[in-house]
C-alpha cells in the first residue's frame, strides 16, 4: 500500500502496487467481511513491467461505517 486517503464523505481510498493481480482481488473480500467497510470496489488494477518483473498498480475504494456496528448477543 502506497497511499491511503479519507474523504469527509466517509470514502476510504487505498492505492498501491501488488506483485500479482490476484493479490489485489484477494484483498477485496477481506475488506468486505469487515463490519467497518461497505461498498468495496476496485477502481482500477493495471499491470506494468519493470525490467523483467511485472507489477500491478491498483486503487480500491470503500465506505467507512460512521459508527462501529453493535454486536448481537451470542
Amino acid at each position: 500500500v502506497a497511499n491511503i486517503s479519507y474523504e469527509r464523505s466517509h470514502v476510504l481510498v487505498i492505492k498501491g502496487t501488488a506483485k500479482d493481480l490476484s493479490d489485489v482481488f484477494q484483498m477485496i473480500p477481506v475488506l468486505e467481511k469487515s463490519p467497518y467497510f461497505e461498498n468495496v470496489t476496485s477502481q482500477y488494477a493495471s499491470k506494468r513491467r519493470v525490467f523483467d518483473k511485472e507489477y500491478t498498480d491498483f486503487q480500491i475504494q470503500c465506505i467507512i461505517q460512521a459508527s462501529a456496528p453493535s454486536k448481537e448477543p451470542s
